[in-house]
């Protein structure tokens, strides 16, 4: 289970770096900035799930 609040804190500092958007290309490195930042939290603070033990794949049924 995922702790926001940690998730949260450790994303807002990693924003301060971003500035204003003056251009096209400034907003093109500002969304990949921003994606970046995203996922390296992510990674860092939310643990990947885990299937259930009884659940079933879903392409099991569209092959058989």
């Amino acid at each position: 289970m995922a702790d926001w609040e940690r998730a949260r804190g450790a994303l807002k500092p990693r924003l301060t770096h971003l500035r204003p958007i003056e251009s096209a290309i400034q907003l093109n490195q500002y969304a990949e900035d921003l994606k970046n930042i995203v996922q390296d939290t992510i990674q860092d603070n939310i643990p990947p799930s885990k299937p259930m033990p009884y659940a079933k794949s879903w392409w099991l049924r569209i092959y058989n």
